[in-house]
């Protein structure tokens, strides 16, 4: 594991007692993530509601959901107030979205 990587902030512990740790933005920018991370990720989505995807813990479901044509234009245009405290990851896949809708 890389757990070297990651800052000791206060997400730290709950990484590390885990045994399948949440992907967050850091996990990410590190590029410490592996194909269980990204099965399990999909699979917590597709057995479940959009509604409780969007807020999961979990920023690949996050992803997963913003990207699901379940969350229509007005939705998307209801988020968008909201992307300032979101990852710099999942504003990317936000724009991208909102650029396919032509918003």
């Amino acid at each position: 594991m890389k757990a070297h990587l990651f800052p000791k902030d206060d997400t730290y512990d709950r990484r590390m007692c885990e045994s399948f740790p949440f992907i967050d933005n850091t996990a990410l920018e590190l590029g410490v993530s592996d194909q269980r991370c990204f099965y399990q990720a999909f699979d917590e989505f597709d057995n479940q509601s959009i509604d409780k995807s969007l807020p999961s813990d979990n920023l690949i479901v996050r992803i997963f959901a913003i990207l699901d044509r379940r969350i229509g234009k007005r939705r998307l245009l209801s988020m968008r107030e909201l992307m300032e405290n979101q990852p710099s990851v999942f504003q990317e896949f936000y724009a991208i979205r909102m650029h396919h809708e032509g918003l």
